[in-house]
């Protein structure tokens, strides 16, 4: 009986170390992402489906919107100045 709860504590601890470990390497992926730095930049995002969104793509402070589906990347068009920008405006 000692044995059967020291392998469940065993099993138990790998497995919680394992998540944890899953969950770092979500946040850093994440943070990795927010802080790139680059010209390019992921402004805005909305699901219309399980697998199709449209976003906000921000370069050299211009938009475009950008329709992705599990096929393809279709540009819808381009919305002018960086979105940033029009919404400290409008304020």
């Amino acid at each position: 009986m000692a044995d059967a709860m020291v392998f469940l504590g065993s099993f138990l601890l790998v497995i919680a170390i394992l998540v944890a470990l899953l969950y770092r390497l979500r946040w850093l992926q994440r943070r990795q992402l927010a802080s790139s730095g680059g010209r390019l930049r992921l402004a805005e995002s909305l699901f219309l489906g399980t697998r199709h969104r449209i976003v906000v793509v921000e370069v050299d402070g211009e938009s475009f919107l950008v329709g992705i589906s599990p096929q393809q990347f279709t540009l819808i068009g381009r919305i002018g100045a960086g979105v940033g920008e029009q919404s400290s405006r409008s304020q």
